[in-house]
């Protein structure tokens, strides 16, 4: 190609790309989903949702924003050597992988539907990779963690004492 067609084909790609990004971000739910309830669940089955609201329930237990987060991985600290986690999928399908440390054995690994949750019972650490942080939510028992804003992008969520 002449380096004149390049330059005007890199600059249609560029438009193209950041059209895709905006719609993105433009498309993303601004409604909070309801928090997962964890009493009682088995790994079998998924959470039901509670009769409290999603601010109350984080407010009660105080775990909620990350300690840390470095861009790839949000850390959350829950004060508590064991605790159950709880990723449930909102308003369209998510992959989620869980496992008891970051380069542990997997755990669960699936695709959640929506409104399909699954519970994780942890002792000292949990670490999760979220595939679309934008439709999902996560509880540390009961407690709505905020996730960080980064709607169809993976991330990876340490939950540790």
């Amino acid at each position: 190609m002449l380096p004149g067609i390049e330059r005007v084909a890199i600059g249609a790609l560029a438009v193209v790309l950041a059209i895709g990004i905006w719609d993105l971000e433009r498309t993303r739910p601004i409604s909070t989903p309801k928090a997962a309830h964890v009493a009682g669940i088995s790994n079998s089955r998924p959470a039901e949702a509670p009769a409290t609201s999603p601010t109350t329930v984080a407010t009660a237990t105080g775990i909620g924003a990350p300690v840390a987060d470095d861009g790839s991985m949000a850390t959350y600290a829950t004060g508590k050597d064991a605790f159950t986690v709880v990723a449930q999928a909102t308003d369209a399908a998510c992959w989620v992988d869980m496992r008891a440390a970051p380069g542990g054995p997997s755990l669960f690994q699936a695709t959640l539907q929506p409104g399909e949750s699954h519970p994780l019972s942890a002792t000292g650490s949990a670490w999760l990779r979220v595939g679309n942080v934008g439709h999902v939510t996560v509880t540390v028992d009961g407690s709505l963690l905020t996730l960080p804003n980064k709607p169809s992008f993976p991330y990876d969520l340490l939950i540790r004492k």
